[in-house]
């Protein structure tokens, strides 16, 4: 078990993470004898500090329910953590939801979709344009799989919600917790093709 030092220690370390966005190495690779006690003692110090830096506590989640993820991380069972204000975006039906790519998308981001210009401004202005153009867009996610530093997502994208639209497959490599590279394919979603089933 770590001392209440090594956890006030790590807490810091993690909130240091979060503000230079630089990510920090599991903590059990330094510390092997950490317990999954000592790791939720870690998380609550650090919940501590940033209700001390005026964030809110709205709820919790539960995360790594996926049994590969579960293995890779050395662990049997989910994870369990908080849920502060400023994690949570609010929109209303039919509402666009501005969310801030510098964020999450890292500042050397390379694109594969050769329908954007390279680049994260490149991407700003893609997204500002698909916006635009089809207010009325919806993304229904059908799957998602991490493996390693990729994240590959499964949806139907429909320009209106009458639209047949596409089934497309994105593919992220996150580094240091954003997202710095990205590939996609699209086909139509068509009726009345030579296979009944459905591309979802």
């Amino acid at each position: 078990m770590l001392s209440e030092e090594q956890i006030l220690a790590l807490a810091a370390e993690l909130q240091q993470s979060q503000i230079s966005r630089v990510q920090v190495e599991h903590f059990s690779k330094r510390f092997p004898d950490m317990t999954l006690e000592d790791g939720y003692r870690v998380n609550r110090a650090w919940v501590q500090q940033q209700q001390r830096d005026g964030a809110q506590v709205i709820g919790h989640k539960i995360g790594l329910t996926s049994r590969t993820m579960q293995i890779s991380s050395q662990i049997t069972e989910p994870d369990y953590g908080t849920l502060l204000d400023y994690m949570r975006y609010d929109c209303v039906s039919g509402e666009v939801l501005d969310i801030p790519v510098d964020r999450f998308i890292a500042p050397g981001y390379i694109q594969h979709n050769q329908m954007a210009e390279p680049g994260r401004e490149g991407l700003k202005k893609f997204l500002d344009m698909i916006r635009a153009a089809t207010p009325d867009a919806v993304h229904d996610v059908k799957r998602a799989f991490v493996d390693g530093d990729h994240v590959t997502v499964h949806y139907h994208v429909r320009r209106t919600p009458d639209d047949k639209g596409w089934a497309v497959m994105d593919i992220f490599r996150i580094e240091q917790g954003m997202i710095i590279e990205h590939w996609d394919v699209m086909q139509d979603v068509v009726e009345g093709g030579p296979n009944p089933l459905s591309p979802f």
